[in-house]
């Protein structure tokens, strides 16, 4: 099972290439039903999953249903940094489970709890600012920058 938080934004174009490519059943987490409308629509496998990253209860809620699966568990999340610590015990909730995750980073988010870097199979994505311009990366260019480090460990 693919779970991704956070993906109908800057996101979009990473789950939607993600899920298309997914040969088992993908989560999309988040507030608004209607951002992943077209994936929805697209994709038998994509089951939406209300969703609120600033909300402890959201990540109790999620654990439950993942816990009531028995397929290893992708996580791709993008979750702001005052709320590392709802995601740690998310992850240590469906450890069991949880074949890999990878955490979007911005480039001015606080560092991770230890415990995220030692205790689970994480990768950090790092954006920033463009390498050679002046800007910083447009959506596709960080929806690119996903899937690359995703198809390129292959885990999903």
């Amino acid at each position: 099972m693919l779970v991704i938080i956070g993906g109908s934004g800057m996101l979009f174009a990473a789950s939607q290439t993600l899920t298309e490519h997914s040969q088992t059943q993908v989560l999309l987490c988040g507030r608004q039903q209607a951002r992943y409308q077209a994936i929805l629509t697209a994709f038998d496998h994509a089951e939406f999953f209300p969703f609120d990253f600033s909300q402890a209860e959201s990540y109790t809620a999620l654990a439950e249903k993942l816990n009531q699966q028995t397929r290893p568990i992708s996580l791709l999340a993008w979750i702001h940094s005052p709320y590392y610590p709802h995601l740690l015990k998310l992850l240590d909730e469906i450890k069991p489970l949880l074949k890999k995750a990878y955490l979007v980073k911005g480039s001015n988010s606080n560092p991770l709890p230890e415990a995220l870097i030692s205790d689970f199979p994480l990768t950090v994505i790092q954006l920033g600012k463009h390498t050679s311009e002046n800007r910083w990366l447009t959506h596709q260019e960080i929806s690119q920058q996903v899937l690359e480090t995703v198809e390129g460990e292959q885990a999903v």
